[in-house]
């Protein structure tokens, strides 16, 4: 019999609309415990190996097609402040290939809309704004796996529709920020858990 215990999981959904405030960077590179970033506004996820960094980014540019049924721009009233709270951040580390899949969500009598998830972490993309900029910082992640990682054999499905991706979301929409060191991201973004802090990763 199962032992009676308190249980629980979390799931964090994020809203994202119009153009974010992106960036990645590397930690620790070249070590058991290197790890690639990408943090989204508030929201930080540690990538810790490259076939992680790999089924990521081909999520989130598996939906490049789906992309252009979004609207170019939508009210900011879904991501309006809540009183009485600040914003939540969101910090979360990946490894061992998570679950991560995307699909394009209609509602009728409603705006359609981009679903990206990555584990417990659903990345919600209202435009095409907030599509590009995510677009952007997980190709600028892939960039920096090489860099984090002693076999960064990084295995892209369809090349195409990162150039594809490329075309329609110019990087200039959005106001992103690459960090290349350890040290350039210290003082944005907490420091990685130990080792010990976390489960070993599966041989790849």
């Amino acid at each position: 019999m199962w032992q009676e215990r308190p249980q629980q999981s979390i799931g964090v959904v994020v809203t994202l609309v119009g153009s974010q405030d992106v960036s990645a960077g590397v930690h620790l590179p070249l070590t058991d415990d290197a790890a690639v970033s990408v943090r989204i506004g508030s929201t930080l996820i540690y990538m810790h190996d490259p076939a992680t960094v790999a089924k990521f980014l081909n999520a989130c540019f598996d939906l490049a097609p789906e992309a252009r049924r979004l609207p170019r721009e939508v009210a900011p009233d879904i991501v309006a402040p809540v009183r009485g709270m600040h914003e939540p951040g969101v910090v979360v580390n990946a490894f061992g290939s998570p679950p991560a899949s995307g699909v394009l969500v209609r509602v009728p009598g409603q705006l359609s809309y981009l679903r990206l998830q990555v584990g417990r972490v659903v990345l919600q993309m209202r435009d095409l704004g907030a599509y590009g900029s995510v677009a952007t910082v997980f190709r600028e992640a892939a960039s920096l796996a090489p860099t984090a990682f002693a076999s960064a054999e990084m295995s892209f499905r369809r090349q195409a529709a990162l150039e594809q991706a490329a075309a329609v979301f110019p990087a200039a929409r959005s106001r992103r920020r690459v960090a290349r060191s350890p040290k350039s991201t210290a003082s944005s973004t907490p420091a990685l858990p130990v080792r010990s802090a976390r489960p070993t990763r599966a041989a790849e």
